[in-house]
């Protein structure tokens, strides 16, 4: 079968303009938005609590203590001036 007859076809049985409803959401429209905002702010909730876990999971010879002066006081990372 053609393309051609079967867009007639489908024409004639009432295909896309004929008002006849293809497929039933299983929810309203609404409730994608919602549903995808929520699944959002989860995921956004599960990225901010790892927040400062790499300062967290440092090395001590990597944590640079700043003196009284303001310089580091032992060596690590950035403290090559």
């Amino acid at each position: 079968m053609s393309m051609t007859s079967f867009a007639f076809l489908a024409a004639e049985e009432g295909g896309h303009g004929g008002g006849h409803t293809v497929w039933q959401l299983p929810m309203p429209a609404w409730a994608y938005g919602a549903l995808a905002l929520a699944i959002f702010f989860i995921l956004l909730g599960v990225v901010w609590s790892f927040r400062n876990m790499g300062h967290t999971y440092m090395t001590q010879p990597d944590v640079v203590d700043h003196g009284p002066g303001g310089h580091p006081t032992q060596g690590g990372y950035g403290s090559a001036h």
